[in-house]
């Protein structure tokens, strides 16, 4: 995954100190501030949420403990995808409950700013670590690992192919209209460096509408935004095997550019594959991770009922980008402004992992939150 700059990743584990042991380390039961490192490279009841079937998509739910003794190394990927607390805010605004399963906790975490000092070098990022007594748990401590990428410095050249869901289930609210904003701002933020090129779909790939890359000024590419309509059903692996495709061409033309596949969609696939793995599977995705510049899949949510949010947040998980849930046009322009734009595509490291090995001494078992 990628650690956008200078957005910071933050992990919370908890863990279960032993009986006969210290719960933690002197300085997290002193209640001293964090530690920080330099590290390389109305009234009424809520009404129910209207639910998608999310097919052969199983939540995986909270993690179990592990006994350290048994495995006390704790290894668990970068990102900062935070869909699922702004999609929590949306339902809890628009008056539904908030199904458990659809609170993916880290994403809680990341959703909010922590203030972090940024490292000293541009080629370092810092860690931040603190310990502290778990507030539900007797017993349990809770460990918050903090790491905070640079600023961006320069931004990269980008290959964007733009792929808009333009089934009959984006009719629904303003869903068009949200995508449509959040495209044009992307447009508004590519300059005479960058190509972009544009998909539509829905049963099938409308090909009418295709844009293959070119200047983000060119006005095909924004009449082809333009004419954002919704009908029919939703192949989402015909729109992203075709946007991979233009991807693909970019990318071996230009290949000092960054390259990034955006699906806007309510994730409500229906036609051909319909569950994230195999739609990625098909496109041959997996092969990404080793390439040294992959496709990036990035994933653009609008809507509240009939939406998949699991299905988007794996393609992008598994797609080697990240994640966003937007609310309201205004929503869309902000996420995609252009200082945020600039953090978003200029990754600071890929496939970044963190590895934790707990002290066998001083905990008994541990988990991920």
């Amino acid at each position: 995954m990628i650690v956008p700059q200078p957005q910071s990743e933050r992990r919370v584990i908890e863990s279960q100190p032993l009986q006969d042991a210290p719960a933690a380390a002197p300085s997290a039961q002193s209640g001293q501030p964090s530690q920080s490192s330099q590290g390389d490279t109305s009234g009424a009841a809520p009404r129910q949420a209207p639910r998608v079937d999310p097919r052969d998509t199983a939540n995986v739910g909270p993690q179990p403990l592990v006994n350290a003794a048994q495995d006390p190394v704790s290894t668990f990927s970068l990102d900062t995808d935070r869909a699922s607390y702004q999609r929590s805010l949306e339902l809890a605004q628009s008056g539904h409950a908030i199904e458990p399963a659809d609170v993916r906790a880290e994403e809680w975490i990341n959703s909010l700013g922590y203030g972090y000092p940024r490292p000293s070098r541009p080629d370092e990022f810092a860690i931040h670590t603190d310990v502290f007594q778990h507030p539900d748990a007797q017993g349990m401590h809770v460990a918050r690992i903090g790491i905070q990428a640079p600023d961006a410095q320069e931004r990269r050249p980008v290959n964007v192919t733009l792929v808009l869901d333009s089934s009959g289930s984006m009719r629904e609210g303003n869903r068009v209209e949200i995508a449509r904003e959040a495209a044009f701002a992307i447009l508004n933020n590519l300059d005479s460096q960058d190509r972009v090129a544009v998909v539509h779909f829905e049963e099938s790939v409308i090909n009418s509408k295709t844009v293959s890359h070119t200047g983000p000024g060119d006005r095909d590419v924004r009449r082809s935004v333009d004419r954002l309509n919704p009908g029919g059903a939703t192949n989402v692996q015909h729109g992203l095997d075709e946007g991979l495709e233009l991807a693909y061409r970019a990318r071996a033309e230009s290949p000092g550019s960054i390259n990034y596949v955006i699906l806007f969609s309510d994730g409500v696939a229906n036609v051909d594959a319909t569950n994230p793995f195999a739609i990625l599977h098909n496109l041959g995705e997996a092969s990404e991770y080793s390439r040294p510049n992959p496709i990036r899949i990035i994933t653009i949510g609008v809507g509240i009922q009939d939406y998949n949010d699991q299905l988007l947040e794996q393609i992008a998980q598994y797609g080697n980008g990240w994640y966003r849930y937007l609310d309201d046009p205004q929503h869309a322009r902000v996420t995609f402004n252009d200082s945020n734009w600039t953090r978003l595509t200029s990754p600071f490291a890929d496939q970044a992992r963190a590895q934790i090995t707990w002290d066998t001494e001083l905990v008994s078992h541990w988990r991920i939150v």
